[in-house]
């Protein structure tokens, strides 16, 4: 049972882990992509690194994501990479035209958790 609003076109979701929204993973609907973009970005918003994941392949990213294994992703379908590096625990989303997205361990964790919870489910 999901205990936070499903991903909708009205505004950006976070995952109700994340560390009172500090910094984590955001979503969002846009016509029939779902947007994806880090919290953390101070730069001009026009200039924010955003990755789109087709609505139809969204729960194939889901599920890309929960496995939680480096490498995983199918660019040229439009689901993005995920890479994990231990030395520093950051986990990056790149996709097909190698726009990347670069989060902390705890940010990442914090999504993966709202992903359990049903949380990035679409509305």
């Amino acid at each position: 049972m999901s205990n936070s609003p499903k991903i909708n076109d009205s505004t950006w979701t976070k995952s109700t882990f994340s560390d009172h929204g500090n910094a984590c993973v955001e979503v969002r609907i846009h016509n029939d992509t779902v947007l994806i973009r880090d919290s953390k970005f101070a730069g001009d918003p026009s200039l924010q690194p955003i990755i789109a994941v087709p609505v139809a392949l969204w729960s194939d990213f889901l599920s890309t994501v929960s496995d939680d294994s480096s490498g995983a992703g199918r660019t040229e379908l439009g689901i993005p990479r995920v890479e994990h590096d231990p030395a520093t625990g950051t986990t990056t989303l790149i996709d097909a035209v190698e726009t990347t997205l670069v989060y902390t361990a705890e940010e990442w964790r914090a999504f993966l958790d709202g992903v359990r919870h049903d949380q990035f489910a679409l509305a």
